[in-house]
């Protein structure tokens, strides 16, 4: 593994997956697919106010360091580009993690919290050492807060009413029906989401926001996507927080200023492998995790240690191909 030679010519690196490598030995191998990635660019590098000139506006971006292209399915391509046919989109959508309604589990820092067990939800979620809108409450199908995650445009040119809405996400086919979530099963054994409900607001810009069914939902392995990793995937219903006549902008219930497009909410099971209570650390936590820490250096309050895992979960909307990250801390109390 390397880099590129940028600095001349245009060079395409590319590599056959494992299964075209696989082919090719059978004496099968044709090609009927290839998909382009842009994970090492950061666009943000463009810079429109150079003191150059015109032609200086890309060129950070141009001569940032990419990697050779990867053999190994799990290194592969994170971020692949979108085939679109149409012509007049400006504007891409995005996803949040929305932390302004109720019924959002909010990050503890950095990082949402999931406890281990009912033991430690009872301790973190008690508002003298925590508090209830900082942690997910283990193994449930009626979650008080969830992980709540907005799909829309995050601009403020283009005005959050419900025309805009259908005219750049709709019609655009951009709308993100259903979301994929992928996440490590050897610490998050599963996933339960949204199944049905209300994201709006009403006309005098009150919310209008019901999540109260939830299911579980069925996963698969995504070891080629990384080692251990499980794929699950959770509906979406519609995002009508808008822009009202009352001039109600909705920002108040939602992280986009810009039209909103679906949401979903969710909330993770603990493995059993870092799941039991008691006084005894699970092997997992010495292994992947921390033990034995303070709360204090968590950010709680009170005396007592806990062990504690961080890992990622990845949600993708799977008509954009929009993703967000999401890190995730799994914490568990020492007794």
């Amino acid at each position: 593994m390397g880099f590129l030679d940028n600095s001349g010519d245009i060079i395409l690196d590319a590599v056959l997956t494992d299964i075209g490598r696989k082919r090719m030995a059978e004496g099968n191998f044709r090609i009927v697919k290839y998909s382009p990635g842009d994970d090492e660019i950061d666009y943000s590098l463009y810079n429109a106010n150079h003191p150059s000139g015109s032609a200086y506006y890309d060129l950070e971006i141009l001569q940032s360091p990419v990697m050779e292209a990867a053999t190994k399915q799990a290194s592969s391509i994170k971020y692949g580009l979108l085939s679109i046919t149409r012509t007049d989109i400006l504007f891409m959508p995005t996803l949040k993690a929305n932390q302004k309604i109720s019924e959002a589990l909010n990050k503890k820092g950095s990082v949402f919290i999931l406890a281990a067990n009912r033991e430690t939800y009872e301790n973190l979620s008690s508002d003298s050492v925590l508090g209830e809108k900082f942690v997910l409450e283990p193994n449930t199908k009626t979650p008080s807060r969830t992980v709540v995650i907005e799909s829309g445009i995050d601009s403020s040119e283009r005005q959050a009413t419900l025309e805009n809405r259908n005219a750049m996400l709709v019609t655009t086919g951009l709308l993100d029906s259903n979301f994929e979530f992928k996440f490590d099963s050897r610490f998050v054994a599963g996933l339960t989401s949204v199944q049905s409900g209300k994201f709006a607001n009403l006309s005098d810009g009150t919310r209008d926001i019901s999540m109260t069914t939830f299911a579980a939902r069925t996963s698969i392995g995504a070891e080629d996507f990384i080692e251990n990793y499980s794929t699950a995937i959770a509906p979406g219903i519609a995002n009508l927080v808008a822009k009202r006549d009352n001039d109600a902008t909705g920002f108040d219930l939602s992280g986009f200023e810009g039209p909103r497009g679906t949401v979903t909410a969710a909330t993770f099971a603990p493995s059993t492998e870092i799941n039991a209570a008691g006084s005894s650390t699970p092997s997992f936590y010495s292994l992947y995790g921390r033990t034995s820490v303070a709360a204090a250096t968590l950010g709680f309050t009170g005396s007592n240690t806990y062990d504690v895992i961080d890992t990622t979960v990845y949600v993708r909307g799977l008509t954009s191909g929009t993703q967000i990250q999401i890190p995730l801390r799994i914490v568990r109390k020492k007794s």
